[in-house]
């Protein structure tokens, strides 16, 4: 099926262009930060879906040093 194919690395519908490696890179992010990424396609059309789980405010000096570039 190719739907669950997507999330593997390297897999691509279109042409050989194209890598393959960008709902695999979103995937593993958004699964590192607790986040979970989901799809359904039906009668051509497909649509993407987040849940960001519920956390209390990032203390900012906590990722500061992760940030320091966007702060400037």
């Amino acid at each position: 099926d190719k739907l669950e194919q997507i999330w593997q690395p390297f897999y691509s519908s279109k042409d050989s262009s194209h890598f393959g490696i960008g709902l695999t890179t979103a995937a593993v992010l958004s699964s590192q930060m607790g986040m979970h990424l989901g799809v359904h396609s039906a009668d051509n059309a497909t649509v993407f879906g987040s849940e960001f789980p519920r956390h209390k405010k990032a203390s900012k000096k906590k990722y500061s040093s992760q940030f320091s570039a966007l702060d400037s």
